[in-house]
């Protein structure tokens, strides 16, 4: 890596950090938020996807795009500022509670 690539990752580095910080919020929530809960059938009822933890969803996402450092520091944020969870949902959308045309979902 040339001094200027260096120079250009110093500078973007935390730009690409608070984009996947930024996305993951906006995507993903804890499942206190969205999930009904059932201690009768055990728990959370995973309504609107599987549980995934923090590194398997920035993996998933941004793998192959962002270096492995960068990741890694983007899920240690996570966890660090998210200390009640380590399971993470997709936030519902509007079409996930929308109803067709027969009355049905």
């Amino acid at each position: 890596m040339t001094p200027a690539q260096r120079e250009a990752l110093a500078y973007t580095a935390p730009i690409m950090k608070t984009f996947m910080i930024e996305w993951f919020y906006s995507t993903y929530e804890d499942p206190v938020e969205s999930c009904p809960y059932d201690s009768a059938e055990g728990g959370y009822q995973y309504i609107w996807g599987e549980p995934s933890d923090a590194n398997e969803i920035i993996q998933s996402q941004f793998g192959g795009i962002f270096s492995e450092t960068l990741m890694n520091e983007v899920v240690e944020y996570i966890e660090e500022t998210s200390p009640d969870t380590d399971e993470w949902v997709p936030i519902p959308r509007a079409e996930d509670y929308a109803v067709n045309e027969q009355g049905h979902d």
